[in-house]
């Protein structure tokens, strides 16, 4: 019988809020969500896309994608370059974006470092082959 705190969601939930609260307080300084930073990597890596695409390459649906980038087109950081008449956007970085983007790019491979750091080099290889596993299927 299992223990309740041998519980391997609950305890992979805390394990994912902490090394989540890390990535925001190491990129807050940038000014974007560790969320955020991801979506102006995936942009910036794309040179444009539509919110298909970036979705596609971010692995998420286009709602909750478009919800994200709201702020991120308020703050002046992407910029729908939509063709007239066309029937889908291009999304790409503002000139302030691809500041932003190089800020938190610089913040976020501190978070990687610490987070490597603490796991060590075997370490960083079981995570990466247990998130595999636990997110195949």
């Amino acid at each position: 019988m299992w223990n309740p705190e041998e519980c391997f969601c609950m305890r992979l939930k805390r394990a994912s809020e902490k090394l989540l609260k890390l990535y925001t307080q190491t990129i807050a300084p940038a000014g974007v969500t560790p969320v955020q930073y991801l979506i102006l990597l995936r942009i910036h890596e794309l040179q444009s896309g539509s919110l298909r695409e970036i979705a596609d390459a971010m692995g998420v649906d286009r709602s909750t994608l478009a919800r994200t980038i709201r702020p991120l087109e308020k703050n002046g950081l992407v910029k729908d370059n939509k063709p007239v008449g066309a029937r889908n956007g291009v999304l790409v970085l503002t000139y302030e974006g691809e500041e932003v983007f190089r800020n938190a790019q610089a913040l976020w491979n501190e978070a990687q470092d610490i987070v490597a750091a603490r796991l060590g080099e075997e370490g960083v290889d079981k995570y990466s082959e247990f998130l595999k596993t636990v997110t195949a299927g």
